[in-house]
């Protein structure tokens, strides 16, 4: 299964130690990355980022409080991959590569 994450910055390492978060939409993952908020700001490049993972190994939380901060809050006890249905958002624990898919400037 092919997933997405959108960024403001390249990425040009991955942490082992931080999980990061994708969608199985690219054009979620493509305003994520745009990052426009209510005062019309935005980011000025998008990167946007694919990752195929095996779908076997999804481990479901259906809390969305508990899955939004649990790449954060729950490094250690999480799961390698969690999916909550209800965003319709995995996040990865420990991410050893990232495919770039485009690379743009923003503009409005």
């Amino acid at each position: 299964m092919k997933l997405y994450h959108g960024s403001q910055r390249e990425i040009t390492e991955t942490n082992k130690t931080r999980a990061i978060y994708f969608s199985t939409d690219i054009e979620v993952a493509k305003e994520y990355a745009l990052g426009l908020d209510d005062c019309g700001n935005y980011n000025d490049e998008s990167w946007i980022y694919s990752i195929e993972i095996d779908e076997t190994k999804i481990t479901k939380e259906d809390d969305f409080y508990h899955f939004d901060c649990i790449g954060y809050q729950n490094y250690n006890k999480m799961a390698d991959i969690v999916h909550n249905e209800e965003s319709d958002y995995y996040c990865i624990k420990s991410v050893n590569k990232l495919t770039l898919i485009e690379n743009y400037k923003n503009e409005l």
